[in-house]
């Protein structure tokens, strides 16, 4: 067989959802431009008084584990939840945004039955449900993706159900209105306890000639760095059990020298397993997968080369896969720094640093602590039965313009800048946003969201920011508070958010109204949760893709004054820290339109 060639290389990663350890039964290829798995098994060679120079061969492995740093590769909102949902939570799916809330639909009165081991669907009554169609509880909980387009009662999805149901009043909605509406992750940074519900991955790596496998990898952080004229980077680094050619997965299975068919006994195959090795325990090649008929039964490409009778075995080779889309590059042109003292957390309207920001960098770091214990053996490699997450660390720096904000000596109050706040050790609340160019609905307006009219008509002038209403009772609660109005039956236009209040007939917006001039209309005034990273003039309609990183920090180091081609800038290094006044040690907020990470289990 021809040697391995570097563009057939690939990752694919699978949710171990049964269990930390047990093998994934479905993929997803990685989005990266490099790595590949590290074996860091431990030889110990046995030193022996034989009188033989220099000593026999007899050695033994003390230890398997391994490796794996995905490296070179843009940080994308799309992939971004892989790493953040196996090192701070377990958030492997995205919240609904207050869009997807009214695009989540019953299918009639049909109802849903599913367990979280089985990646199969039960529907009451006949139905028509089209790949990529996402499933909700009643409760608008994630359950699933529809795999394949089908008609009846019983449907697969690409991966075991997220929840237990019978009998639930299901909702959905497509995979066309799931492409163009925001789900949102958000990854708290623990502060009291460390989270006990990280999810694991079985990784399997390699090129045409060779593939490995192996389990419980856990993300022992990621990094993303970025500066003038370029894309994000982004990397992250796992440890992994020891690596094999195939992993040890359910059941027996029976084979012939005489024949391609291959029996098995609480088996678990699927149809993606097409392509795949099967192997002995002590991982001698029994043949490859080329037809899946069921759980229990396949078979192999030619017959059989070693013969087995209700036996345990193992499997390895790249399951069946396809490229996960759509993907985005970050780039740091979007990029924006806010700087804030600490305050009531979060900052609802941070300060931005105008003008100034040239590149950073955060480094996010997990302590896991692989556990060697004595039942720990799995077939010749003594491997790690867990792990336990002991401590993690966040870290950074970025370079900016050597200014009032660097210095603060023309500034109207010192405290504000960063050279201050070092000397001084005041604590900053730091925040990087990473917006995309995707624009994704956030908040859909229609009867169910608006609600009622509220009392009065108002009136504006399309290009100001003045509203003038009639028999209106504004109140200064009001201020942050969007209004709307309706055109015309079931259209619901958005006006603005109330900036200031001047009486009960009289408020002003935060920017002018763009549209139509509206003259003594009944309205709609409710509070909608601003976005992440909000659309000019869409207001809280629509954000854009995109990742943050929010944390409160102490400074620890302004550099020296450099320069860049003559301009002077200086670097800040900062470490983040829990503060008590903001009661948090910040999160990391992704937003896109993928309703669970692209990783199945």
């Amino acid at each position: 067989m021809a040697p391995g060639r570097r563009q057939l290389q690939k990752i694919q990663i699978g949710e171990e959802t049964q269990a930390q350890g047990t093998p994934a039964t479905y993929f997803s290829r990685a989005r990266v431009a490099g790595g590949m798995l590290n074996d860091n098994r431990s030889i110990q060679v046995v030193d022996e008084m034989l009188g033989i120079i220099p000593g026999p061969t007899r050695s033994y492995v003390s230890s398997a584990d391994g490796s794996i740093s995905l490296s070179g590769t843009n940080l994308s909102p799309q992939q971004l939840p892989i790493h953040t949902a196996n090192c701070i939570t377990g958030q492997t799916y995205g919240t609904l945004s207050a869009a997807a809330s009214t695009l989540a639909v019953a299918d009639g009165v049909k109802t849903l039955t599913c367990v979280t081991t089985s990646p199969t669907i039960t529907v009451s009554a006949s139905t028509t449900r089209t790949v990529g169609d996402v499933i909700y509880s009643s409760a608008g909980v994630y359950v699933g993706t529809i795999k394949t387009t089908a008609t009846g009662t019983s449907f697969e999805l690409v991966n075991y159900a997220s929840a237990t149901l019978t009998g639930d009043a299901y909702r959905f909605m497509t995979a066309a209105q799931a492409l163009t509406t925001s789900f949102l992750y958000d990854f708290p940074l623990p502060t009291t306890s460390f989270p006990n519900n990280v999810v694991s991955y079985t990784i399997q790596a390699g090129d045409d000639f060779e593939q490995e496998t192996t389990t419980y990898a856990k993300c022992n952080g990621f990094s993303a760095s970025g500066g003038s004229g370029g894309a994000i980077d982004m990397s992250a680094q796992y440890m992994t059990q020891a690596i094999r050619l195939g992993v040890l997965v359910a059941g027996t299975i029976t084979t012939s020298l005489a024949s391609t068919a291959v029996t098995g006994v609480g088996t678990t195959f699927v149809a993606s397993d097409v392509g795949r090795k099967l192997y002995t325990t002590d991982f001698i090649y029994i043949g490859t997968i080329s037809a899946y008929s069921s759980a229990t039964s396949v078979t192999l490409s030619a017959n059989a080369l070693v013969a087995l009778t209700a036996s345990a075995f193992t499997i390895g080779g790249f399951s069946v896969t396809t490229i996960p889309t759509p993907i985005e590059d970050l780039i740091f042109a979007r990029t924006r720094l806010y700087l804030n003292d600490v305050a009531t957390w979060p900052i609802t309207t941070p300060t931005p640093v105008v003008n100034s920001f040239l590149n950073f960098s955060y480094q996010l770091q997990c302590q896991w602590t692989p556990k060697f214990t004595g039942e720990g053996y799995q077939g010749i490699d003594p491997t790690y039965s867990f792990a336990l997450m002991t401590n993690y660390s966040v870290g950074g720096d970025f370079t900016i313009e050597h200014n009032e904000t660097a210095s603060g000596q023309y500034s109207a109050s010192p405290v504000e800048s960063l050279k201050y706040a070092w000397r001084n050790r005041v604590p900053k609340i730091v925040q990087i946003d990473c917006p995309g160019s995707t624009q994704l609905s956030w908040f859909t307006p229609n009867a169910t969201t608006v609600g009622s009219a509220a009392t009065g008509t108002i009136s504006i002038t399309s290009g100001t920011s003045a509203i003038t209403g009639v028999s209106t009772t504004f109140a200064s609660s009001d201020v942050g508070k969007d209004l709307f109005y309706s055109p015309s039956a079931g259209v619901y236009t958005w006006v603005g958010r109330i900036a200031t209040y001047s009486s009960a007939t009289s408020v002003t917006l935060a920017a002018n109204y763009i549209g139509t001039t509206i003259t003594t209309s009944a309205f709609y005034m409710l509070t909608v949760t601003q976005p992440y990273f909000p659309v000019a003039g869409q207001g809280p309609l629509k954000t854009y893709t995109g990742v943050s990183f929010r944390m409160p920090v102490i400074i620890t180091q302004v550099s020296s004054i450099s320069d860049n081609g003559g301009n002077d800038i200086v670097s800040v290094q900062w470490m983040q820290r829990y503060n008590n006044d903001a009661g948090s040690a910040g999160d990391v907020r992704i937003v896109n339109q993928i309703a669970t990470i692209p990783v199945a289990g």
